[in-house]
């Protein structure tokens, strides 16, 4: 209707011009009315084409904006996100987000939960929470309804209290960890069992730990105040050194490392406010030196 000729509108279409004369011929058919007519070498629109063309531009102009990205600026975030998590995750994920959350997005808060794994991919689906920020022993498969990310690798290590005789070390020997009590952490829901027990493999008997806990952040409080040895996860313990008298030792073998995924609803994959703080958690994770 702008150009007012077949040929210029099939080249600005991306059309051949037989395929903009078909398309003219549908319109025509469909609206009952020629729409544009020849009159010399000029095409003219009818009366009924006129009155179509403002709202026809404004249904354009709709369909634009629906299809272009929405514009979103975090400084006016007025949100509340709610965050699955356990515990050490928490200590190594909140002392790096919330300053960068008061920086980039000062109006938006965080609400941490625990974790629970019973059914996680249903309660992400119909939008329990945000996000969750789970180990891998816990993570469910990948599905239709559920979108995960890698955000860090962990590492078990062992810790004492300043005073403790293994403290000027920087690792525990193989020969050294039968002559200690040990504490460990150990959850009914999740598989740390194996995973600990791979941390003294090739050595000695199993170690069997005096005291197990269900939370890991406070297995560095328990080191401290005692003479026992505690077998934790390095993001656990690092927060606290700058509050406790702790050592962390080096344990023998090979490292047993844990990752930590984030999962959220596929339907928020691409809503631009779910993704912006996508990407803030994974820059978070990425910032923690190992």
């Amino acid at each position: 209707m702008r150009e007012r000729n077949v040929s210029r509108a099939a080249e600005i279409l991306g059309m051949t011009q037989s395929g903009a004369s078909a398309a003219l011929r549908r319109l025509r058919e469909a609206i009952g009315d020629p729409l544009l007519v020849q009159v010399g070498q000029k095409l003219v629109p009818t009366d009924r084409a006129l009155d179509l063309v403002q709202p026809l531009e404004q249904i354009l102009a709709d369909v634009k904006v629906m299809l272009d990205p929405p514009e979103f600026d975090p400084q006016s975030l007025e949100r509340r996100f709610k965050l699955w998590t356990v515990d050490y995750v928490l200590l190594r994920m909140a002392e790096r987000l919330l300053p960068k959350l008061k920086e980039t997005a000062p109006r938006a808060s965080v609400r941490f939960v625990d974790l629970s794994t019973k059914d996680l991919d249903i309660s992400l689906g119909r939008g329990d929470a945000d996000l969750a920020m789970v180990p891998l022993t816990v993570k469910p498969p990948e599905s239709q309804i559920i979108s995960s990310q890698f955000l860090f690798r962990d590492k078990f290590v062992a810790v004492v209290g300043i005073n403790h005789p293994l403290a000027s070390q920087e690792a525990i020997t193989a020969e050294q960890v039968p002559h200690y009590r040990w504490i460990a952490f150990h959850s009914g829901i999740d598989d740390w069992g194996p995973r600990r027990q791979r941390a003294f493999a090739g050595y000695g008997p199993e170690i069997s730990p005096v005291v197990q806990v269900q939370q890991l952040s406070t297995l560095p409080f328990l080191a401290a105040s005692t003479d026992s040895v505690a077998i934790t996860l390095l993001s656990a313990v690092e927060p606290m050194l700058k509050f406790m008298p702790l050592k962390i030792l080096e344990l023998p073998g090979e490292a047993v490392e844990q990752e930590i995924h984030l999962m959220w609803s596929a339907v928020h994959t691409q809503d631009i406010v779910h993704r912006w703080f996508r990407n803030l958690i994974s820059e978070v994770a990425c910032d923690k030196v190992e």
